[in-house]
């Protein structure tokens, strides 16, 4: 590392749920210099505030009145913003932490960056490797329900492109984040990554309604998070005479969101996916009671002790309310214990200094949170034409030294590890 004691760091490529402007603050609060890019503003409920925005830099500089055509082609090369973000981050930036997207599609620059003497994360968060076969198996094997897509999956999702960044981010990386939920395919060990928050941005309004509370929903997309069955639960309750207030929201502003979710008593979050989302931890920062499917006891993920968030999933959904509205006791208390758990495990300051602490220890004594082992020892290819892919991503990472600590060698339904 070129600065091992004040790195510059790029954050990039694909903001989900506002991390990256949140990463970046949490490095600034540090001490630390960030440069954070985007190739586009995806949704307005993040809070995206990048240095460099590329699909507005690039539509300043169309070049639509340039002759002849072809020296406005050369311009446009010549002057891209991806190119020209990239060139800048590779001369200022000493660490690279990439979401989602990197600077080529097929993340072929991971290995640029390590030849340069670079450190590299990557951060998993959510389909971006997520296979759905995958994780329809391993979770069948819990008996969850497993997230619903439509039929646009897979016009934007494809097998290659899961595969090419997960082994690429395996192979290449100095240290990998995921979350249980989604890594069904990977094979190196690697570092949880949490929806954090920086928990200086919450005021905590924690007292509970005793009649008439405030129940809301603000899913992303219907189908992954359950809303129908949020609404089946809702109505049937409304049905049986329980006075409560419901609101969905959808497709509001970050900050307008906030003053939103403030007045609410009771948060739903998700019910299929275990593990909560960034709205559950922005909820639990403002003193709200918050559901989440979280499997306690059954999935295996790592949660820390006395953890505020209530388990809830389609077929429990109706008897958690029925209880939960009634019981101003608890939810008050469940309310009260909420910020207090983010601000010890769900704090994105105390994220980013284990990562740098990570970043400069020795390989050889760094333990990971999950050692993966469903995709090696349990998985079954969905086609013959899928399982050549899988032999082929295998074999791109098979000479990599935690490969031959963590994998054992051998072949399993078509399979060669």
């Amino acid at each position: 590392m070129a600065n091992l004691l004040k790195p510059r760091i790029f954050i990039g490529l694909t903001d989900i749920s506002s991390q990256i402007q949140d990463l970046s603050e949490a490095f600034k609060l540090l001490g630390y210099q960030t440069i954070t890019a985007v190739y586009q503003k995806r949704s307005v409920v993040n809070d995206t505030r990048p240095d460099y925005d590329i699909q507005e830099m690039n539509s300043r500089q169309w070049f639509a009145n340039i002759r002849p055509y072809r020296l406005r082609l050369w311009l446009q090369k010549k002057l891209d913003a991806k190119n020209r973000v990239w060139q800048k981050a590779i001369r200022k930036c000493d660490v690279f932490i990439f979401l989602w997207d990197t600077f080529q599609p097929d993340f072929s620059d991971l290995a640029l960056l390590k030849s340069l003497g670079k450190k590299v994360v990557t951060i998993h968060v959510g389909d971006d490797v997520r296979w759905v076969y995958a994780m329809q198996q391993e979770f069948a094997s819990y008996h969850f329900q497993p997230m619903q897509y439509d039929s646009s999956y897979f016009h934007w999702s494809s097998l290659h492109n899961k595969l090419n960044r997960l082994r690429y981010a395996e192979k290449y990386a100095d240290l990998v984040y995921s979350r249980l939920d989604q890594a069904q395919l990977s094979l190196r060990p690697y570092h949880q990554w949490k929806m954090m928050v920086r928990p200086e941005k919450f005021t905590a309004y924690s007292n509970q309604k005793l009649q008439n509370p405030l129940v809301i929903h603000s899913p992303t997309n219907r189908e992954i998070k359950g809303t129908q069955y949020i609404l089946e639960a809702v109505e049937r309750l409304k049905s049986e005479g329980f006075v409560f207030e419901f609101q969905l929201f959808e497709n509001i502003p970050h900050q307008e969101a906030l003053q939103l979710y403030q007045k609410a008593d009771i948060v739903i979050d998700q019910l299929l996916c275990p593990g909560a989302g960034k709205f559950a931890t922005e909820c639990l920062a403002m003193g709200k009671v918050v559901l989440a499917k979280m499997g306690y006891g059954v999935y295996p993920q790592k949660i820390a002790p006395n953890c505020p968030l209530v388990d809830v999933n389609p077929e429990n959904i109706y008897q958690v309310l029925k209880d939960l509205l009634p019981n101003h006791a608890r939810r008050q208390a469940l309310a009260e214990a909420g910020p207090l758990f983010v601000k010890e495990h769900l704090n994105f300051h105390h994220f980013c200094k284990d990562l740098l602490e990570k970043l400069t220890s020795s390989p050889d004594t760094l333990t990971y949170d999950y050692y993966p082992s469903f995709f090696r020892q349990q998985f079954v290819p969905e086609s013959a034409e899928a399982l050549q892919s899988y032999n082929q991503w295998t074999a791109f990472v098979k000479d990599c030294d935690w490969y031959k600590q963590y994998v054992p060698t051998g072949e399993r339904d078509g399979l060669i590890f």
